[in-house]
């Protein structure tokens, strides 16, 4: 990614772009298997034959109470894995169902809405994407088509570290909300590039800081050392103390990893493992991912984790977000701490522009409601690079090989 191209991004993430762009102009290069994530194939070669999906029906099924780690999956049928909810009503005029791959009608959302965290709690869906950046708004629906707007799910402490306003560019992104086991919820959120954690007794918010500092960052869960150089907090050269894009996963034991984006100066992906909603027990993170491919140029972000019949797949973001490159790719291992491997098929969703379907990414996985998996992404409005991203959804499956396959109209 060239320094060029790094300043044709928006503000809120052009630093964190540059940070990379500088990098490479330093020779640093974008890595190589000692980040912690290895290819499955050792030349960047060219996807094999796409294989019938073989369901992992195995997995247990979504406890409806916004962990993640366990949404179910959908059978594949013998046309190639329709999966249990459709586009359209039935024969009978029943309710309409999402049409897979199409912008959502969002009301009160901005032209630039990003990042979507959805979870599903007795029978209700509740969307978190990136919006405002000064905030962050939850939506909902009973039926994955019509969303109303309910509102600020979390807004800054004016004062203190993650008060977006004298941050410079650098705003609120990328929530992630998951429940307790003391039937909380916790959201995990981006602002002013380091994460922070804050609670609520319901998924509407409003979510309150557990913390008077952030969880990671500013030296906190060994990201950085909470020296500031430069001008500001955001000043490129402190890129060391930033963590962006936080993820939660609840094994079928019980046990709970943080996964997060940090900066080498190159983005990379690290797990912490999980003392308590708040708390880590680790004090250095644990690098499992790295761009090492061409096709994610020198960035890795946006994870999200799911166990399946004892494995774990990593899938994640690649590239530019604001272009059409920007891909989501998977990675499999045996262990939540890594290490993990790549798909040799990656990127496993990219562009496609006969569905209109430009720089797809950052996404987040829930149960449909019906047994099935739905995959909530953004996607850019037209091929031009900007910040222009929409929710989608799109049904998929997983199984052994390809370890993700979405599946479309």
């Amino acid at each position: 990614m060239s320094l060029r191209s790094a300043l044709m991004l928006p503000p809120s993430r052009a630093l964190l772009a540059c940070s990379v762009a500088m990098t490479m102009f330093m020779g640093a290069g974008c890595g190589a298997d000692d980040e912690g994530v290895s290819p499955s194939d050792p030349a960047d070669a060219a996807a094999p034959e796409a294989s019938q999906p073989k369901p992992d029906t195995g997995a247990p099924p979504a406890d409806a109470s916004g962990d993640e780690g366990n949404v179910s999956v959908p059978d594949a049928d013998a046309e190639g894995g329709k999966p249990p909810v459709s586009d359209s009503g039935d024969a009978e005029g029943g309710a309409p169902k999402p049409a897979w791959h199409t912008p959502l009608v969002l009301p009160n959302s901005g032209s630039d809405t990003a990042d979507p965290h959805c979870i599903l709690v007795d029978g209700t869906w509740y969307l978190y994407p990136t919006s405002s950046q000064k905030d962050l708004d939850v939506w909902t629906s009973t039926d994955l088509v019509e969303w109303t707007y309910r509102g600020v799910a979390w807004q800054p402490t004016v004062g203190t570290w993650n008060d977006v306003t004298n941050t410079g560019d650098f705003g609120a992104w990328a929530p992630s909300v998951h429940k307790g086991d003391d039937g909380a919820f916790y959201m995990y959120y981006t602002a002013g590039a380091r994460v922070g954690v804050a609670r609520s007794a319901t998924p509407l918010g409003p979510f309150v800081e557990e913390l008077d500092h952030p969880l990671l960052g500013d030296g906190h869960g060994g990201v950085g050392d909470g020296v500031q150089v430069g001008s500001s907090s955001t000043d490129l050269l402190n890129y060391q103390e930033f963590s962006i894009d936080a993820f939660v996963l609840r094994t079928s034991q019980g046990k709970r990893f943080l996964y997060a984006t940090m900066y080498v100066p190159m983005s990379v992906i690290a797990v912490w493992p999980m003392t308590s909603m708040t708390e880590l027990g680790a004090a250095t993170p644990t690098v499992i991912g790295g761009p090492n491919f061409a096709w994610e140029s020198a960035i890795m972000e946006g994870p999200f984790v799911v166990e399946r019949n004892g494995r774990f797949i990593l899938t994640y973001s690649g590239n530019a977000f604001a272009t059409t490159a920007y891909a989501l790719g998977a990675a499999v291992s045996d262990d939540p701490m890594g290490p993990f491997t790549k798909d040799v098929g990656n990127p496993f969703f990219a562009s496609n522009d006969g569905l209109g379907i430009w720089g797809p990414g950052h996404h987040s996985f829930v149960d449909d409601g019906s047994g099935g998996t739905l995959m909530f992404y953004h996607a850019k409005g037209s091929p031009n690079d900007g910040a222009d991203r929409h929710v989608r959804i799109a049904p998929v499956v997983f199984a052994d090989a390809p370890p993700v396959t979405v599946l479309y109209p």
